[in-house]
This record gives structure tokens, C-alpha cells and sequence, in this order.
């Protein structure tokens, strides 16, 4: 885990920004004992993200995760548990084609951005779209329509409603609230720490300095250094932190699932992207 401090002058105080990302490993899985391993949503044998839970995308984040299918299209999307099909969508945007399944477990998975849904979706939605004369659409399923089995082939992977080929894939509570995927059985080895690039510091009164300054201070910490120049802060001072994660070789930039803040060695401040209402 990085670890960066920045002295107070004028005080033994010392700031402390800890980053880490805990959906590297199979200790990151967090399953009922009586739950069974999920099954691989995507049937390709790499595995890649090009966005995790929570990233920020302007005025709102990420529900799920997206995995890289190569630039490509057509690959397998396979249910992970068994359940049923609770919910079909087709739109020009957004999720594209898309395929809610709800779990034995309660848990809701999210399929979108698919080329095509198999060939029992296909016909009930092409009958919805006849019939509203529209190709938008959306399907509400009752629990004894569509039964499906885990490894159950729900379409073909594609970028419908979005701009390259990729699939969205979301875990959601029996209240619909999306969960972090890398937390119920999705995780995606990770052996690159994430690395704070700058942290900016403004002064919170007009009595406030920060260097000096009561205007904002963009601090960059150096490239491999890991540590942060000296700087001087009177008064009440507010930070932020431009922090990139990279899970594998293929660099996409992703969002740290843990930050945490200390103060002379003691936790001041934790959050963590487990959950998104």
C-alpha cells in the first residue's frame, strides 16, 4: 500500500493519504459459506477491465464493471447462478441491449451493451417491438417465464448503446442497489498499486496558507518517488487527491477502491466503494 506524508510546520502533526485497491485477490470475494461460487460472465478466457465500480463520469458513477472483449464482438454471455430473467431492454443508448437476471441467491446480475440476445429473449422481444411499433422496449418477467441455469448462454457481447465493444456487468442487492462486483465472487487479478500523481490543498478561511499562499496548491509528487515534498499549512486546510489505479499491463485507468486518511499514524478518514445507492 503507498504511503505518503506531508509535514505541518509549527505542529507535530503529520498528513498521511493511504490508497489501496482490495479487489486483487480471491481474499476480495466476499460469498455466503453456503453460496456457490459464481460462474464467469464472459466466455473468454482473459480477463481485463477497462472501468471499475464507481468510477466517475461526469455528474454520476459506474454501476458495474466493464470487461475488455478485445476489441471484438460476439462472445458468449453466460448467466453466473442459476435464477430467472426478470427484465429485457432495448435501447438506441445506454445499456444498449440489455438482460437483468434475478438469482436463486436474490441478487440481480446486468448484462448490456450485448450484440444480440439468444434465441428465446430474441423472439419475446421481437414481439414486444412488432407490437408497440418501436424498437425500444422493455420486458418485466415474472419469476416462472424465463428460468435459467448457470453457464445458460443469455447472448452474444457487443457495444450496443455504446461506443466500443465491451461488457457492463453489475451485481445488485435484493433492493436494487448496485454492489462491487470484485466483492461477490467477479475479481479480476490486480498486482499494480494505484499511485497518488498530486494532491491539492486550499485554504479553508481567509486566515487560512497553504506554502505561504491562501490561494489553492496543486502539489505533484514526483515520478517513483512515493513521497511528497514539505509543505507548510496554517490554519484549516481542505484536500483532494488525483489518484489512478491500474489493474494489469493494459493501463486502463481506474478508480482506487479504498482511500484513507491519517493523522499522526491514526485513521481520520475512510471510504470505501462497496456499495452504490
Amino acid at each position: 500500500m503507498p504511503f505518503f506524508k506531508t509535514r505541518y510546520t509549527g505542529a507535530s502533526v503529520f498528513f498521511a493519504l493511504a490508497v489501496m485497491m482490495a479487489a486483487a485477490s480471491p481474499q476480495g470475494r466476499v460469498l455466503a459459506q453456503d453460496t456457490p461460487e459464481p460462474g464467469w460472465p464472459l466466455d473468454i478466457p482473459s480477463r481485463y477491465l477497462t472501468s471499475n465500480f464507481m468510477e466517475y463520469r461526469g455528474g454520476r458513477f459506474h454501476a458495474g464493471i466493464d470487461l475488455k472483449t478485445n476489441s471484438e464482438t460476439g462472445y458468449a454471455v453466460r448467466a453466473v447462478e442459476d435464477g430467472y430473467i426478470s427484465r429485457i431492454r432495448t435501447t438506441p443508448f445506454a445499456y444498449g441491449r440489455v438482460v437483468y437476471q434475478r438469482g436463486d441467491s436474490g441478487k440481480t446480475y446486468v448484462y448490456a451493451h450485448l450484440m444480440r440476445f439468444n434465441d428465446q429473449l430474441r423472439v419475446r422481444v421481437r414481439q414486444a417491438q412488432k407490437k408497440a411499433g418501436n424498437y425500444r422496449t422493455s420486458l418485466s418477467l415474472s419469476s416462472d417465464e424465463i428460468r435459467v441455469r448457470r453457464g445458460d448462454v443469455l447472448g452474444l457481447s457487443g457495444q450496443s448503446g455504446t461506443g466500443g465493444p465491451h461488457l457492463h456487468f453489475e451485481v445488485r442487492d435484493g433492493n436494487q442497489q448496485p454492489l462491487n462486483p470484485m466483492d461477490q465472487g467477479f475479481a479480476v487479478a490486480d498486482t499494480f498499486p494505484p499511485v497518488i500523481h498530486s494532491i491539492s490543498a486550499w485554504p479553508v478561511n481567509q486566515d487560512a496558507l497553504a506554502n505561504g499562499s491562501n490561494l489553492e496548491q496543486v502539489i505533484t509528487v514526483p515520478a517513483g518517488s512515493g513521497r511528497l515534498p514539505e509543505l507548510s499549512f496554517q490554519g484549516p486546510v481542505a484536500f483532494s487527491a488525483r489518484i489512478v489505479d491500474a489493474a494489469d499491463i493494459r493501463g486502463h485507468r481506474l478508480e482506487p477502491k479504498v482511500i484513507e486518511v491519517y493523522l499522526d499514524d491514526a485513521l481520520v478518514y475512510r471510504c470505501s466503494n462497496e456499495v452504490y445507492s
